[in-house]
Order: C-alpha cells, then structure tokens, then sequence
C-alpha cells in the first residue's frame, strides 16, 4: 500500500512538472550548450532506448553557434522527441537529429516560428513514421492530447517540450506529411558571449571516471534504466542492469562482486527499493547503495532521513551530478 502511495506520488509530481512546463512556470537553469556536443553524448544512449530497428542518424554542423538552455530540460526533450518518433515507426525507421544556426532578421521570418526576431541555434529532429494528419496537427502541443491508444501516453510529453522552448526565449515549431513522417524544430537564444568558456558540465576533463567499479542499475523503467546505463558507460563503469527486485537479487548471486547498488525507491513487486537494499546488506554489508527518485526526499520514509552509507539523488540528473555522486559514495570510507 506504501509503495503504490509513493508511485501515485511520483506520477503527481511528475505531472505537475510537466504542466509547469507547459506554462512557463518551471526554474530553469540555463548555461551555455554545444549542441553538436550533446548530441554526440546522446547518440549511443538512444540507440539502446530506441532499438536496433530505428536507425539514429546524427548530423554535426560546422561553426554552430552555443546556444543558452536548462540543459537536463533539453536532454529530456530530446528524449521525448525521439521516443514519440520510434512510436510513430513501428516497423523500424530514420531518426535524424541535428542542429543548425539560423538568423530571422525580421517580423515576418520571426513569426512564422512564432518567436521574436533575433538569431536562434535549432536542434532538428526528423523521422520517417506513419506523419500527422493536418487537422490534427495543430492540437499536438496542447496538454493531455495523444493521437496513442489509451495507456500508451499522457499527451504531456509534446506540450512539455512545447513549454519547456518558449519559456528558453524560443520555440517549438512541427511539421508533418500523413504517411512521410514529422519534423520538430526547437528554436533556442544564441549565446551572446564572447571569449568565455563552455559551461562547466561541458566539459568532459572535469567528470569523474571509474575505476574499474562494477555497478547494478535496478529500474523498472525501460528508458530510465538506460539512460543511467548510458551514462555509467561512458565514464568507464561496467554495468549489469535489473527491472525488479528479484531480478537483482540473481544478478547478485550470479555475478558477485558489485560495488555499488543504484536503484529506484520503488520497484514493482513485493520488494520496494529500502527492502531490496536490506537483503543486499545482509549478503554484502559493504556494498555501497544510492537511490534515485523523481519525487521528494521527504517522500522516501516517515522521517525524511537515508539509513547510513546511503544517497540519494533526483530525477533528471545531468551527467556531471550524475557521475560526481557515483564516484564520492564509491571513496567514502
């Protein structure tokens, strides 16, 4: 019963990030972002999401302008974009991503983009799907409207986007063929800088790597789970990976040596994250735990409080974040 309490929980704050999104009211923290950058970083994570018959085109533009955006935000709506293109190629298909600078001087080029006149950085994401028929087209940014069958989205996932550019002082602009696939454009501000360096999750020096640890990824949720793969990959982790409780506990029993557990809090099954972690201490007291969550600290428990030698970090986490609490819970004595 707790268990299902906290994941209602986690849909609700879920939800209310994504309607907060879509108004304009959510904190960002924009920093300045080489697009052709974090598409490359990207790449090799969507693949695994999307699957062997989705070919991921990426596309690295010369002399591209840094734009300035949330970068968890964009990450996310890249991510949205891509899967919402792999359900409309059910057979297998293109996903192209790039990226591309464009100037529109004046009022009439600006609204066509219903954005202000100015220069913009686009990240292009293009498929080769089933395409939107024009009279449904201009409803696919508003919330809760989903052309998927029921239970298959919330219709939060395009007006989260849509939100998340406008309020970057850009945009979001669709376009689409019934039957010859769909292209999203999202517009986002030029960095207007000059002689400064890239933002500090930019740079791929300063982001701690393994040493050789193995670490167990527990996460019922396919896309999650492999993005924080992705992300343990490419700073050098060996990793194993479980979608249930039970299914980490023979992971463990079959591999044996695993340094550190990461895990949601709550996982189906009669297990939940606190419980499965228990069973793990009392095989590997030593092993080093960290939980990840998308709802409130204060959720987890009555008290608020992490038993010892346990962390816990927010959904969506960046890869600096990401990578800086895997390697301090793996010092800590």
């Amino acid at each position: 019963m707790v268990g299902r309490g906290v994941k209602a929980a986690e849909r609700g704050a879920a939800l209310t990030h994504r309607l907060l999104a879509f108004s304009r009211k959510q904190t960002l923290l924009p920093t300045t972002i080489d697009l052709n950058l974090l598409i490359s970083d990207m790449a090799d994570m969507l693949r695994r999401t999307l699957g062997e018959t989705i070919d991921v085109v990426t596309i690295e533009t010369e002399n591209l302008w840094l734009c300035v955006a949330d970068q968890p935000q964009l990450e996310n709506a890249l991510l949205n974009l891509s899967i919402n293109a792999r359900d409309a190629m059910p057979r297998g298909g293109r996903l192209k991503i790039e990226a591309a600078n464009i100037s529109l001087p004046d009022e009439v080029a600006a609204k066509r983009a219903d954005v202000d006149p100015g220069d913009y950085v686009v990240l292009i994401v293009s498929d080769t799907g089933c395409g939107i028929a024009e009279d449904t087209l201009g409803h696919v940014f508003e919330p809760f409207f989903t052309t998927k069958d029921v239970g298959k989205g919330s219709g939060l996932g395009l007006s989260m986007v849509y939100g998340f550019a406008k309020q970057s002082g850009g945009a979001a602009v669709i376009t689409s063929t019934l039957g010859d696939g769909t292209e999203v454009k999202l517009y986002l501000p030029v960095w207007a800088g000059h002689g400064e360096e890239i933002a500090d999750n930019q740079s791929i020096a300063e982001i701690p790597r393994s040493q050789g640890e193995r670490v167990l990824v527990v996460e019922d949720d396919d896309e999650v789970r492999a993005f924080a793969v992705s992300l343990l990959s490419d700073v050098g982790y060996d990793t194993v990976e479980a979608d249930t409780a039970q299914t980490a506990l023979t992971v463990l029993d079959r591999t044996g040596a695993i340094d550190l557990v990461l895990s949601d809090v709550v996982l189906p099954g009669a297990m939940n994250g606190p419980d499965l972690m228990a069973e793990f201490r009392r095989r590997v007291p030593a092993i080093k735990i960290i939980y990840m969550t998308g709802y409130a600290e204060q959720a987890f428990d009555h008290t608020g409080e992490l038993e010892e030698g346990t962390r816990l970090i927010q959904k969506p986490f960046k890869k600096t974040d990401f990578a800086n609490a895997i390697r301090e819970t793996l010092d800590e004595v």
